[in-house]
């Protein structure tokens, strides 16, 4: 069967980056390798490290370092950001209201912005603990990122009769996240690295 991409013309990557979900199987992975190389996360995470990620890019494509590089510089420019925001030192929680109660989920990036894990954001807890809806005081970071899925979560956490009591509610720090905008792993920039 012949390769094709999303507009019909024939797909010849050099390389396949896929995430540790879409290589379900050795059989998966064998299939992808017989049209490119394919690099897969070193790790069993549902949500790879973002540092570990842009090394592995960067040693695919033969420019370990300027992958060292962007790393260095995006921390440089993330803290420069905390410095403005004074962020520094405060806590987060990053969230999604589901019909099963409240999912946590790895926010672990915002550390270059200065802030620190909340509670429920271990490792051992995120995508792997959930808050009954009733226990809402848990909220108790200074900012709360809240990953809606849909209309419906939104509303069921809002109506929810303690949603007001979350310090961050109160002072204006909660925010949902645009679902419309597509995940950060999708979407496309202009590249750092050229030629």
């Amino acid at each position: 069967m012949p390769r094709r991409s999303c507009r019909g013309r024939k797909a010849s990557p050099d390389v396949i980056f896929a995430a540790p979900w879409n290589i379900a199987d050795d059989s998966a992975y064998e299939q992808l390798s017989d049209i490119a190389p394919v690099t897969v996360p070193r790790t069993e995470s549902a949500n790879p490290d973002w540092e570990d990620m842009t090394k592995q890019v960067g040693e695919a494509l033969g420019r370990a370092d300027e992958a060292d590089e962007l790393i260095d510089e995006t921390k440089a420019r993330l803290s420069d950001v905390a410095s403005d925001l004074g962020t520094e030192g405060k806590s987060y929680q990053l969230n999604s209201p589901r019909s099963e109660g409240i999912c946590f989920g790895n926010a672990a990036p915002l550390a270059l912005l200065g802030l620190e894990p909340g509670r429920h954001q271990t490792p051992e807890e995120v995508n792997g603990f959930t808050l009954s809806a009733e226990n809402l005081e848990e909220l108790d970071a200074d900012y709360l990122f809240i990953w809606a899925m849909d209309e419906e979560a939104k509303k069921q956490l809002e109506d929810n009769p303690g949603y007001d009591s979350p310090r961050s509610v109160q002072a204006g720090t909660a925010s949902f996240i645009d679902t419309d905008s597509p995940p950060p792993s999708t979407l496309r920039v202009r590249p750092a690295w050229t030629g």
